[in-house]
């Protein structure tokens, strides 16, 4: 979305700049210093962290060193300081600008209206809310989601959002973009374009479309900033600028068909329903069914016959004996995770700290295919499998052949065999049932007061219908 401007919500041309703060003697005199203050240290943040590349993309150190990585909680808790970092760094100019000026557009209203510390506190608890939902629901996205570092502001400048949803519904929104080379430009009202854009996240976030992007990080910090905004607002604060917004009149801005605060639509008030109550489904769901969620971290060389050599360092996972291989993209190599996983080799309690050999055995590799479990034939010329204390493989190595699985809509079929030899070592393994079964929990609650918030308090909070 480009060129945005904020309108008020009658049909006048003037510009709504975002309601002033302070007292009332200085009401007009408000500055968004946090806002402000945010934007200049995420600038100066990312061009210490840009300089070698140009200023054009973030460099490799400082998305090692900064970026919200879920998988490193479990490594160590002190990891936990790159949910804060992360909320500074941006991946290119283009994603820092565009986060930059939505957090000028939108925050310096919200921060008018909350005062400086109340916003300071709801931009930041949005953006580590953020990380917690993007955990949780990275059990939905797969379990590259775990391993793919997290930048950007994006989280907390979506609980910005939210809470302008709330505070100022009856605004509208200017908004330009090219059409080929021609600008196309439009008014809307805020609400329409906040809650249409909050629908896309969900939307994208359970269509699992693109890993590399956070959509429930965003529609995470989205709720987190309208379950906040109750406990941040200033009700005589807001009392207030409802009145100056009354009587802007007498400070010569022409200001008619204002509304009593009737907060948003029903329509509106029905759809933001209904996504959040989505979130609280999938909250929930996380939570009952993750039950034991192992993530394996291995690297893998070998050759395959008549393909060549491959090499790779592959995650996966096993979610009560389900095995999910959805970031291996090579076929190869997918297919050598199957197999074992298949035969129950990458876990198995009664090998505990032991060393297994295999040698001209056919077994049956088991494998789930358009909803139900079929049996590969695996010829194991040999094998050496090495277990650690808890019974999770930690190295294997050996020859085996089996076949191809060609899948259709419906139907399946056995077609060219396939010979491997491999050596796999495990480089991680953890346990992250218990760390996603906690941000389910948090995303949970966090959900369910945030739509008790937009069905019961959206009158008292708005201040502008």
């Amino acid at each position: 979305m480009y060129g945005i401007s904020v309108q008020r919500s009658n049909k006048c041309s003037r510009v709504f700049k975002g309601l002033p703060m302070g007292t009332a003697e200085a009401i007009e005199e408000g500055y968004p210093r946090v806002t402000i203050a945010l934007i200049v240290i995420n600038v100066v943040v990312y061009m210490v962290a840009s300089f070698r590349n140009f200023f054009m993309s973030v460099g490799d150190y400082w998305v090692e060193t900064g970026s919200y990585v879920p998988l490193l909680l479990l490594e160590d808790p002190v990891n936990a300081y790159r949910m804060l970092t992360a909320m500074f760094l941006h991946g290119d100019i283009l994603h820092i600008f565009f986060n930059m000026y939505f957090l000028y557009v939108f925050g310096k209203s919200v921060e008018n209206a909350l005062g400086s510390m109340r916003f300071a506190i709801l931009y930041f608890m949005s953006g580590l809310l953020a990380s917690i939902f993007h955990t949780a629901f990275s059990y939905i996205q797969g379990p590259s989601a775990l391993m793919i570092p997290a930048i950007g502001a994006s989280g907390a400048i979506s609980g910005v959002l939210g809470a302008y949803l709330l505070l100022y519904p009856g605004t509208s929104l200017s908004a330009c973009w090219f059409f080929f080379i021609f600008p196309v430009c439009f008014t809307i009202r805020a609400a329409y374009w906040l809650i249409f854009w909050f629908a896309t996240q969900v939307i994208y976030g359970y269509a699992r479309l693109g890993t590399a992007i956070a959509f429930f990080a965003h529609a995470g910090g989205y709720v987190t900033g309208i379950a906040l905004l109750p406990l941040v607002v200033n009700r005589e604060r807001l009392d207030m600028l409802r009145l100056w917004s009354r009587f802007r009149p007498l400070f010569n801005v022409i200001f008619s068909g204002l509304r009593d605060h009737e907060g948003l639509g029903k329509y509106a008030k029905a759809l933001m329903a209904a996504l959040i109550t989505s979130l609280i489904a999938g909250s929930m769901v996380v939570a009952v069914v993750v039950g034991q969620l192992s993530i394996f971290i291995a690297g893998v060389e070998g050759r395959v016959s008549n393909v060549g050599t491959i090499s790779d360092v592959v995650v996966f996972s096993l979610s009560n004996g389900d095995l999910d291989t959805q970031s291996i993209t090579n076929t190869y190599l997918r297919i050598l995770i199957n197999r074992l996983a298949g035969l129950d080799i990458l876990m198995n309690t009664s090998a505990s700290n032991k060393v297994i050999y295999l040698s001209n055995v056919e077994l049956q590799s088991r494998l789930k295919v358009v909803g139900k479990l079929i049996d590969v034939p695996t010829y194991i010329y040999n094998m050496k499998l090495t277990y650690g204390l808890d019974g999770i493989l930690t190295s294997a190595e050996g020859r085996f052949k089996t076949f191809i699985v060609r899948i259709s809509d419906t139907s399946y079929s056995l077609s060219d065999e396939v010979t491997y030899e491999f050596n796999m070592t495990v480089l991680g393994h953890y346990d992250a049932s218990r760390m996603i079964t906690s941000a389910s929990m948090a995303s949970l609650t966090t959900s369910l007061i945030a739509l008790a918030v937009v069905l019961f308090k959206d009158k008292d909070l708005a201040i502008i219908s």
